[in-house]
This record gives structure tokens, C-alpha cells and sequence, in this order.
């Protein structure tokens, strides 16, 4: 119900409304506990937003689809998904995308049980974290890095 009102809202939105509409519809789905509802509007979301006008929106589309995925445990998905949405904020001013996609890559890289590439992951998203502000988040990285590298020795 809240989902459809989002999108009963489009018009309102401007220029790439109904891109913004069916993401909102789908996170606000999700929440409300209906995840199948949730996953419908986001996987239609990130096919209108590789269409239109809303591009910057598609790799916070690509995150939220992912992160059903890995709840499903449907790691190859959910690993597909937030590599495309790598692809797109890699190297970009938005560091805080960037970071939460290369953790929750790292993330379902673990669930796969490929250590390694784990390590790795965590690995670029420390070398990304900058600042005064990311020092905690730098040293919970390092700690998974350590883990990650010695689950792969013990494999």
C-alpha cells in the first residue's frame, strides 16, 4: 500500500520521478516485510534507470537487489549485482557508496568461501577509507582482512 502510493506520487517528481518512484516503492516494500513486492519494484527500477535519466540512482538500486539476494542466500545474484554497482562508483567522489559496496562484496565473497578474494575486497575498501573519520572503520577492516587471509590459509 505505501509502495503504491510512492508511485502514485511520479508526477510529482520531476525528471526521472518514476526511476526515484519504483526504488522507493521497492525499499518501502522491503521494509514492510513483503520482499518478493520489494524486489519486483527494484529490479524494475534498475531496468528503467538503465534506460533513462536516472543513472546516478542504478547503483543504489544494484546494492538494495544485492542485499536481498545475500539475504536469500543467493551469493552468484548478489555478487553479480554489486560488481555492476562497483563498475559504476569505483574511483568516484561518492567514497561512501564506494565503501559499503566493496564491504558487502567482501561480505558475500566470505559466504562463498572465497577468502581471499574477501581479503581483497576489504582490503580496497581500507585503501579507500580516508580521513580522521574513517579510523575505526579502517581498523574493523584490517581485523576482517586478518580473518579472511587466515580462514583462506586454514582452506
Amino acid at each position: 500500500e505505501v509502495a503504491r502510493h510512492a508511485l502514485d506520487l511520479t508526477p510529482d517528481l520531476g525528471d526521472g520521478g518514476e526511476e526515484g518512484a519504483l526504488y522507493h516503492c521497492g525499499v518501502f516494500a522491503t521494509m514492510a516485510g513483503k520482499e518478493q513486492e520489494g524486489l519486483d519494484f527494484l529490479e524494475t527500477a534498475r531496468d528503467a534507470c538503465a534506460e533513462g535519466s536516472a543513472r546516478g540512482l542504478l547503483p543504489e538500486v544494484l546494492f538494495n537487489i544485492a542485499q536481498i539476494k545475500l539475504r536469500r542466500e543467493e551469493f552468484g545474484p548478489a555478487q553479480s549485482q554489486l560488481e555492476q554497482a562497483l563498475s559504476l562508483v569505483a574511483g568516484g567522489a561518492d567514497r561512501g557508496r564506494e565503501l559499503r559496496v566493496l564491504e558487502s562484496l567482501g561480505q558475500v565473497l566470505s559466504m562463498r568461501g572465497d577468502h581471499q578474494g574477501a581479503a581483497s575486497r576489504y582490503k580496497q575498501a581500507a585503501d579507500r577509507a580516508v580521513g580522521p573519520q574513517a579510523k575505526q572503520l579502517r581498523a574493523s577492516l584490517r581485523k576482517r582482512i586478518a580473518e579472511e587471509r587466515k580462514r583462506a590459509a586454514s582452506g
